[in-house]
């Protein structure tokens, strides 16, 4: 589980999201489900509020206000359907469409969706919100909306993608709380973590000096094409 939180930690600071991919797909294998999901939303609201705390980057609310007004829409959907739809189902649907959009992305030349319009930045927000609630998973969509605005530079990516899941994760963890999922058992994961994340977030402050903007862009879609093969599988 350390190394699990060492690189959700680094994926946080590198792309700006990560943490739910990562440990999404690797806890569930020594953590049950009904921990896992508390304690990863847990995990990904520490990392993103340091990592959006140290970037600070100017000029995101207008960017992000269409994002969370899908979200407030997306968030309460997801935690009300927990239960009630087939997980399996989701996880694979979402993956399949992470793979198909982060590939297209990689090769077109000009991106047919105008991701800087409010609408679309709303339709994203709402998807995200959706499945933070479900599966923990909505960096990658974050991170797709944000990387195809090529006027953004690296550190603008990173903090709009930190700052969206941090706060939307303020709201997915009080919805889990509420909801009595966050036990002892969670906090005492949750603690236990934050060495191992911290030292994540250091490293990838490290590497991520070394990145220009293109190749920012390129590992956050090789991420999201990750993540859509581990949630495939």
């Amino acid at each position: 589980m350390a190394l699990t939180f060492f690189l959700a930690g680094m994926g946080a600071e590198l792309i700006g999201f990560g943490v739910s991919t990562i440990s999404m797909s690797l806890l569930p294998f020594v953590l049950p489900l009904q921990v896992v999901i508390p304690l990863v939303a847990i995990i990904s609201l520490i990392a993103t509020a340091i990592v959006a705390y140290k970037t600070k980057t100017n000029g995101l609310t207008k960017l992000l206000l269409p994002l969370f007004g899908g979200s407030l829409v997306g968030i309460p959907f997801g935690l009300m359907s927990l239960g009630s739809i087939d997980e399996r189902l989701l996880a694979t649907i979402l993956g399949v469409m992470l793979i198909l959009v982060a590939v297209y992305n990689l090769f077109a030349k000009k991106m047919p969706i105008p991701y800087q319009k409010k609408r679309v930045g709303a339709a994203v927000g709402l998807m995200a919100g959706f499945f933070g609630a479900t599966l923990n998973i909505n960096g990658p969509l974050l991170g797709i909306h944000a990387a195809n605005n090529k006027r953004n530079s690296a550190a603008k990516r990173k903090d709009i993608i930190a700052t969206y899941m941090f706060v939307t994760g303020v709201f997915i963890v009080f919805g889990h709380t509420f909801a009595g999922r966050v036990t002892g058992t969670v906090i005492t994961h949750s603690v236990l973590s934050l060495p191992f994340l911290a030292l994540g977030i250091f490293v990838g402050a490290k590497l991520f000096k070394k990145l220009n903007s293109l190749w920012l862009r390129y590992l956050i879609y090789l991420m999201v094409i990750i993540a859509g093969l581990l949630l495939i599988i």
